[in-house]
C-alpha cells in the first residue's frame, strides 16, 4: 500500500500533467493579451469565458475582500465575442 505522502505525491504530479501543458500556457497569455485590452482583471476573463459557454455552467466563486467579490459579479458585463472565445479556446489566431 502506499502512504498518504506517496498518493499526494502522485496527485500532484497528475494535476502537473494535465494542466502545465503549452496550450494551457498559450491560453493563458490571450487570456492576459484580452484582459488588458478590455481593462479588465484575469479572473474576470476567465469567469466571463466559463459563463459563455454553452452548456449551463455554476461557477463556485470566491474573494477575500468586497472589492474582489464585487470584480467576480461585474464579470457578468464583460462582452467575449464568438471571436474572442474561439481566441481563448485555441480554435482561431484571429480575433
Amino acid at each position: 500500500r502506499e502512504t498518504a505522502e506517496q498518493a499526494k505525491a502522485k496527485l500532484e504530479e497528475d494535476v502537473v500533467n494535465a494542466m502545465y501543458c503549452d496550450a494551457n500556457f498559450d491560453r493563458l497569455d490571450r487570456a492576459w493579451e484580452i484582459a488588458k485590452e478590455k481593462g479588465v482583471s484575469l479572473p474576470q476573463i476567465a469567469l466571463a469565458f466559463v459563463l459563455s459557454q454553452p452548456m449551463q455552467t455554476f461557477p463556485f466563486t470566491g474573494g477575500a475582500n468586497a472589492e474582489q467579490i464585487a470584480q467576480n459579479v461585474s464579470c457578468l458585463e464583460i462582452d467575449l465575442t464568438p471571436a474572442d472565445l474561439a481566441y481563448l479556446d485555441l480554435e482561431s489566431d484571429l480575433r
